[in-house]
């Protein structure tokens, strides 16, 4: 019986883990964008920040949601090459 508590114990360490991983990856991701966007302001246009810094508001929202975190990461990027100067 002891087995099984520690079998159970050990998968949910190995499920809860990546989803952790992936969470602060995201979270570094929009922390690494915004300070390129604040680096770089003259390579962009200033609507192309504008809106580039909303997708990284709404993707740090969902940083407890890897999947839609990345979305916004893409849209934010997406929306900087439109907009370079």
């Amino acid at each position: 019986m002891h087995r099984g508590k520690i079998v159970i114990a050990l998968l949910l360490i190995v499920v809860i883990l990546p989803g952790g991983a992936a969470r602060a990856d995201c979270k570094d991701e929009v922390r690494e964008l915004r300070r390129e966007i604040n680096d770089d302001r003259d390579k962009y246009t200033q609507k192309a920040c504008a809106k580039a810094q909303k997708e990284l508001v709404a993707a740090q929202a969902q940083v407890a949601s890897p999947i839609k975190c990345r979305e916004h990461l893409h849209k934010a990027r997406r929306t900087l090459r439109g907009g370079k100067d």
